[in-house]
């Protein structure tokens, strides 16, 4: 910390750095007058979250730091928005992109190369036999006459391909990491862009947001669902009667998902409500109306952008069926 900030401290201690109120009376780390967020006596700039107490006394507090972000009052919020990124707080954000990014590579790699062949009426113009490579047969079901004759179409054989799963979860793994971190660089320098009008506070809500990724969570349990959906495709092969659709696993990982990115929103927007308020305004108008924006346009482009790629590096790898 420079001389010129830890003087700037000193100061918000005893005076609100807006209207000049003394700061003895604080209403919920507000200042009576103006309502400007200000630091209470005894509080630094420095990371004293629970998980940077946590690893420079030598434990674990990644769970507990995410059940702090969880449960965040208004004061809470209004400290956080305070402390300035650390060594702490940046690696707790890289923990939660590495564990997002496997799980994006674990489901890639469960979901993809299977291929199921199917008799039945207005099956026959379709191709039976793999004309790619890697194509390994795991399965093979017995079809009755009695099944065809009632005009059932009918699971009859499971094909997988190692190679096209690992090179789509490959691919997934890249993109996801590498798109999640310019995402997240664009979410901070918005943040930061809209605090210039308070100087030193840049850094402060970068530390906030790095926290913010706790929320990747709930994202993470969804996609720890939908690494079992390949049982809700392949049931009708085996004939197991406990699955019955894909929806089984959609379901709960869509409304997981939804409910990530809706809470996360939310304390982004709380987030915004507990800094200055000459600026609260531009803050609250990134995070209510670009967040959600680049948050739909990168889960859409990157969805849209593996689909289509990973399909045409398998018809140019010779690994399509």
């Amino acid at each position: 910390m420079t001389d010129e900030q830890k003087t700037t401290d000193s100061q918000q201690l005893d005076r609100c750095p807006l209207c000049g109120q003394n700061t003895k009376a604080l209403v919920n780390g507000r200042c009576s007058l103006c309502g400007h967020v200000v630091l209470q006596r005894g509080t630094t700039g420095d990371d004293s979250t629970p998980y940077a107490r946590s690893r420079i006394e030598g434990r674990p507090g990644w769970r507990q730091m995410c059940g702090w972000v969880f449960g965040a009052s208004e004061s809470r919020l209004a400290h956080l928005v305070l402390v300035r990124s650390s060594t702490h707080s940046r690696r707790f954000a890289r923990i939660n992109f590495l564990v997002f990014t496997m799980l994006v590579f674990l489901i890639s790699f469960a979901l993809s190369g299977w291929h199921i062949v199917n008799e039945g009426p207005g099956t026959m113009s379709v191709r039976k036999t793999p004309a790619g490579d890697g194509w390994c047969k795991l399965y093979d079901n017995p079809v009755a006459a009695a099944q065809l004759e009632k005009g059932d179409i009918v699971a009859a054989e499971l094909w997988w391909n190692p190679s096209a799963a690992a090179i789509t979860a490959v691919a997934a793994g890249i993109v996801v990491l590498v798109m999640g971190l310019v995402f997240f660089s664009l979410i901070v320098r918005g943040a930061s862009k809209s605090l210039r009008q308070q100087s030193g506070s840049e850094d402060r809500l970068r530390c906030a947001l790095h926290y913010g990724t706790a929320w990747l969570n709930f994202l993470n349990v969804a996609l720890i669902i939908l690494c079992f959906r390949p049982l809700g495709r392949i049931h009708g092969v085996f004939g197991w009667r406990f699955i019955a659709s894909n929806a089984v696993f959609d379901v709960p990982a869509a409304l997981l998902i939804l409910a990530g990115l809706l809470l996360w929103w939310f304390w982004l927007v709380r987030l915004g409500d507990a800094t200055a308020v000459n600026i609260r305004k531009k803050v609250n108008r990134f995070f209510i109306l670009w967040t959600p924006f680049l948050t739909a346009v990168f889960a859409v482009g990157v969805t849209y952008g593996l689909y289509v790629g990973t399909d045409r590096v398998k018809i140019l790898l010779n690994l399509a069926w």
